[in-house]
């Protein structure tokens, strides 16, 4: 089996790992049309600095694969989290091993809902 894990970063340790980060956002980015227009690696960066949003990293053998950024947000005063850019290597790995344990982490911080 591999070795999968995965990391809630705090924005203290963002500059520690963002070069390896930093390719999979931008590639999540440039793959949607929409988001095109409204992110980029930079907004990504300046958010998850300074704990404006989430970001998840999976590592498989202790290199960083995937990549999971998400903002809260509230629509009519029900809180929920959208999901900014998702991408890399084995999504469905990390989707098998961790989306149960992310979707409890957000229901734990008062998330109703997930927009994709």
């Amino acid at each position: 089996m591999d070795e999968l894990t995965i990391e809630l970063l705090e924005p203290d340790k963002v500059d520690a790992v963002w070069k390896h980060i930093r390719p999979i956002v931008a590639a999540a980015c440039r793959s949607n049309a929409a988001a095109q227009m409204d992110i980029s690696p930079d907004t990504v960066y300046s958010l998850a600095t300074t704990g404006m949003c989430v970001v998840f990293v999976g590592r498989e053998k202790k290199k960083v694969r995937f990549v999971l950024v998400m903002q809260f947000t509230d629509m009519y005063g029900t809180r929920g989290a959208e999901i900014v850019a998702m991408g890399g290597a084995g999504m469905m790995k990390f989707k098998n091993a961790y989306w149960d344990v992310i979707v409890e982490w957000l229901k734990a911080n008062g998330c109703k809902y997930i927009d994709a």
